[in-house]
């Protein structure tokens, strides 16, 4: 008995098929891989040279002191600036997320360049999955809320090529959590090692 061919649509359809089976599949091994590396591995802390970044609820107290007597000036009419350190940011921004407010960020530092700021953490799932981030960029405080200018994000060790869908989760994560932040006067950062000099306007 002959072999009858198989039409050459039937055979196309098979060769798509077997290339959505594969693309799938590799989808799914990239998925695993990168879940994987987002959990295993870890981008680093943000860099602070030689400088010690103490945490603790005295730097807090701090940083709240100096922003509090700033913002009496700024709303007395007078313009006004402070000069904040590492330790203090990093110590009232592991305050607010941890002790204040109910966030997935735990474990923040704040470290300080000239020109931007780099900061790392743990971001928890709701599923108490965590991972370790580190973002750099800069700061808008000139609106009602703050606004995060981000240039770059890291998180565990997700190759920059499957990044894509983390970075706008971490994105989101952080809009959400400044949008709860009132700003009630105009405010600049300028930004040098180890230091943040906040300049504000009534």
């Amino acid at each position: 008995m002959q072999a009858v061919a198989a039409p050459l649509w039937f055979v196309i359809m098979k060769i798509i098929g077997a290339l959505i089976g594969l693309l799938f599949g590799l989808f799914i091994i990239l998925a695993i891989v990168g879940i994987i590396l987002a959990l295993a591995g870890d981008p680093g802390r943000c860099d602070s040279g030689d400088r010690v970044i103490n945490i603790s609820d005295a730097e807090a107290q701090s940083f709240q002191s100096k922003w509090d007597g700033l913002d009496a000036k700024l709303g007395g009419g007078q313009s006004g600036s402070i000069s904040l350190t590492e330790s203090e940011i990093s110590s009232r921004a592991e305050n607010y997320f941890t002790d204040e407010n109910d966030t997935p960020v735990k474990d923040v530092v704040v470290c300080l360049q000239d020109g931007k700021g780099e900061g790392s953490g743990t971001i928890e799932s709701p599923i108490g999955i965590n991972a370790k981030v580190k973002i750099s960029g800069t700061m808008a405080l000139d609106g009602g809320h703050p606004v995060a200018i981000i240039d770059n994000i890291e998180v565990g060790g997700v190759p920059g090529f499957m990044l894509s869908p983390v970075e706008g989760f971490i994105e989101d994560i952080i809009k959400n959590q400044l949008d709860d932040i009132n700003l009630d006067h105009k405010y600049q950062a300028v930004l040098t090692e180890g230091k943040a000099e906040i300049n504000g306007t009534p």
